[in-house]
């Protein structure tokens, strides 16, 4: 059921959000270390800066035009939006936390707690808590915003 599906794995921000952001991370880190070569016949290499900035336009383009839904109700405004806005709530975390904490943190505190409670511990914050800051997050220049990539 959906309420089981939200309890264990979370909300579909979280989960679309960070594997769409730890992949993106990971494929940039593989071809920036020579170690994921570029294909032939490809006609450009993924560059992780230009990605993570569209999906930051098209978020607040979503935010703008719903003026009204926050991150907490992305899921509302489609498929898309989660990827979009999803993708840049796991960058603040990873931000604020260290590349890491997905993996080497969460993952294991999901095993034996639920999605809210391995959010808090792992964060340090609820998931309420969250939203309220994502939400200021989301207003400040793109510039501030990109500043947390590098």
């Amino acid at each position: 059921t959906n309420d089981y599906m939200n309890m264990r794995f979370g909300e579909p921000w979280f989960f679309e959000g960070s594997a769409e952001f730890m992949a993106l991370r990971e494929v940039s880190n593989l071809r920036n270390g020579g170690e994921l070569l570029l294909y032939d016949g490809a006609i450009n290499d993924l560059d992780f800066f230009e990605l993570m900035r569209k999906k930051l336009d098209h978020a607040k383009l979503i935010l703008s035009t719903h003026k009204k839904m926050s991150l907490k109700q992305s899921k509302q405004l489609g498929v898309l939006s989660v990827y979009e806005i999803g993708t840049w709530a796991i960058a603040y975390l990873v931000n604020k936390t260290n590349p890491e904490i997905l993996l080497q943190t969460f993952y294991p505190n999901l095993e034996r707690m639920t999605w809210d409670e391995a959010f808090n511990e792992t964060f340090g914050m609820s998931v309420s808590d969250f939203y309220t800051e994502f939400a200021q997050f989301i207003k400040l220049p793109t510039d501030e915003q990109m500043a947390i990539l590098e």
